[in-house]
C-alpha cells in the first residue's frame, strides 16, 4: 500500500561516494548542519567508499546503494524513494542529478530534487555519458524538473544557465 504523503523531517542527500573532494566535503557539513537543525538525514551513496566515510556525524544514516556504476543506482533509488519519502533530495554532481531526477519521476513519490551546480559545466572536459551532446540533451530534458536548481555562485549558476539556455 501507497503512503499519500511525505515525511516532512526527512532529507535526503545524495552524492556517488565519500572519496575526497570539494562537493563531498560540503555535503557532509549540509548533512550535519540539518541534523543539527532537527532533520532526519539519509546520506545516499553509490558506494560508501572514500576517505570521508569515517566522517559522517553520528546521526546521519547512510544508505549504501552498493552499485558499481551510477546507473546501477537507479533501482535502489527507487525504492529508497518509495520507501522513505524524503520532503526534499539533494543531489550532487551531474549524473547524480540525472539519475535523482529520473528516480523521482518514476517513483512517483513528491519529493522535491534539488540540484547543486558545483563546477563551470561549459568548461568541463569530463563527461559521465559516453559524450557531451547526450549529456547536454538529458541535462535540458530533466533539469527542468527539478524543484529547485543551485548554483555555488552566480559565475557558475549564470554559465548553466547560458550553456544549458534555461533559466
Amino acid at each position: 500500500m501507497k503512503r499519500a504523503g511525505l515525511d516532512p523531517d526527512r532529507i535526503a542527500l545524495m552524492i556517488p561516494t565519500l572519496v575526497g573532494g570539494g562537493a563531498e566535503r560540503s555535503f557532509l557539513n549540509l548533512a550535519e548542519g540539518f541534523h543539527q537543525a532537527g532533520y532526519a538525514v539519509d546520506l545516499i551513496l553509490k558506494q560508501a567508499t572514500g576517505e570521508y566515510l569515517m566522517q559522517v556525524p553520528k546521526g546521519i544514516h547512510l544508505v549504501d546503494l552498493h552499485a558499481s556504476r551510477m546507473a546501477r543506482t537507479l533501482p535502489g533509488l527507487i525504492r529508497y524513494l518509495r520507501a522513505c519519502r524524503p520532503r526534499v533530495l539533494i543531489a550532487g554532481l551531474e549524473l547524480t542529478h540525472i539519475i535523482a531526477l529520473i528516480a523521482q519521476a518514476v517513483s512517483g513519490v513528491p519529493t522535491k530534487v534539488i540540484v547543486t551546480i558545483n563546477n563551470v559545466i561549459s568548461q568541463e572536459r569530463h563527461f559521465y555519458l559516453p559524450n557531451r551532446s547526450l549529456e547536454k540533451g538529458l541535462m535540458k530534458l530533466l533539469y527542468p524538473r527539478a524543484g529547485e536548481i543551485v548554483g555555488v555562485s552566480k559565475g557558475v549558476a549564470r554559465d548553466f544557465s547560458n550553456f544549458l539556455g534555461l533559466p
